[in-house]
């Protein structure tokens, strides 16, 4: 797959610089085009029946966040702006997963746990399971302006792992050296099924080191993580599973938790 229509996600919080640096970035690797998406939860104002929307809060909130994109921006060839104008938490996570159906990627910020979030808890999460598209998460703090030299794939033989795999080929860089995470039942179909997508990496020109072969386990999240901490990853590939479909390690928790961007897909 190749970029060429990025979506990033902008909203008043902390964390947008570093995600539309990235998403920059990757826009002049792949001479693609950039929609900066601007979407948070407001409330409309009342006065006493008549609701007034969008809210000068919410407005002024929009004008800070354009200007920035703007500005990050400056140079590319094709970028756009798009406000969702909506504020209710329904509102925002439906026109915001409606809205990245038209892109390549859609990148978004880390997850909180905290309920006056201006963003929904659940919408990266929504978004990489309903809408069809695969999503980049960019975690809270660090900066990331380059990914893709040094990925980590988990792989566990699923849909969901095939799309992830597929859909990060436009984000892996050629000659990369990949480690890969191959999860089965047994250790022998773990191996299997590592040597099968280690053939189709290299096709692409992509190396892999399969250190680890692992029967799920509730330490799963926990491997993931040291492998994250020990091999200087730089991107974190791995299907938008539920909870059932990847045993303790829910997309829930991956989006929130991750030291890495992440790239999802279901």
């Amino acid at each position: 797959m190749t970029l060429k229509n990025i979506l990033v996600h902008v909203d008043s919080n902390a964390g947008s610089m570093a995600r539309i640096d990235l998403a920059t970035s990757l826009a002049r690797r792949s001479d693609a085009r950039l929609v900066g998406v601007f979407g948070q939860r407001t409330h409309a104002d009342h006065v006493g029946i008549i609701v007034n929307w969008p809210p000068e809060e919410y407005t002024a909130s929009v004008e800070l966040a354009r200007e920035m994109f703007v500005r990050a921006t400056a140079g590319l060839l094709n970028s756009d702006w798009h406000d969702i104008n909506r504020g209710s938490e329904r509102e925002v996570l439906k026109q915001i997963t409606d809205y990245s159906r038209y892109g390549d990627l859609m990148v978004f910020g880390q997850q909180t746990n905290y309920m006056d979030d201006i963003v929904p808890q659940q919408l990266a999460e929504e978004v990489a399971i309903s809408s069809g598209r695969p999503v980049l998460v960019v975690p809270r703090s660090g900066d990331f302006p380059n990914i893709g030299r040094r990925p980590l794939i988990v792989w566990n033989g699923s849909r969901e792992s095939a799309r992830a795999l597929n859909d990060s080929l436009a984000l892996i860089e050629k000659g990369a050296d990949a480690i890969l995470l191959s999860l089965a039942n047994t250790d022998d179909e773990a191996r299997q099924a590592s040597i099968e997508v280690e053939r189709h990496l290299a096709c692409h020109g992509i190396s892999a080191q399969k250190e680890v072969y692992s029967k799920y386990s509730e330490g799963t999240w926990e491997l993931i993580l040291n492998l994250v901490a020990n091999s200087g990853a730089d991107l974190l590939v791995m299907g938008a599973h539920e909870h059932i479909g990847f045993p303790f390690v829910s997309c829930d928790v991956v989006h929130k938790e991750a030291p890495i961007p992440v790239l999802t897909s279901s």
